[in-house]
């Protein structure tokens, strides 16, 4: 497999994988916090209930704001993660590499 290459250089920094990181958590929290808000609402639920039962008595009551609700501390929480775990593991691969 050929190495991709940006200026003859065939490495990625730690920053850049760590801003990418940050960038790929971040949508990844968005788009599934009305995945994580359903499954918690199913989770709490007093009574056993179907996950479409769920969904439709929230839209219904609520419409669809609560689908939302948590998504600025969720995506925060998630793309700071994915910064310094991706970030991190980057910075150890190229140190490994240039040792060797």
């Amino acid at each position: 497999m050929k190495a991709w290459r940006r200026g003859g250089r065939s490495d990625v920094s730690g920053v850049e994988s760590a801003v990418f990181g940050s960038v790929a958590g971040a949508v990844a929290a968005a788009l599934t916090t009305p995945l994580d808000v359903l499954k918690t609402r199913v989770m709490l639920s007093k009574e056993r209930v179907s996950v479409g039962h769920v969904f439709r008595r929230m839209v219904r009551q609520e419409g669809v704001r609560p689908f939302f609700a948590g998504v600025a501390p969720r995506v925060t929480w998630i793309s700071i993660g994915g910064a310094i775990f991706l970030g991190s593991y980057q910075w150890a691969i190229n140190t490994m590499r240039s040792i060797a």
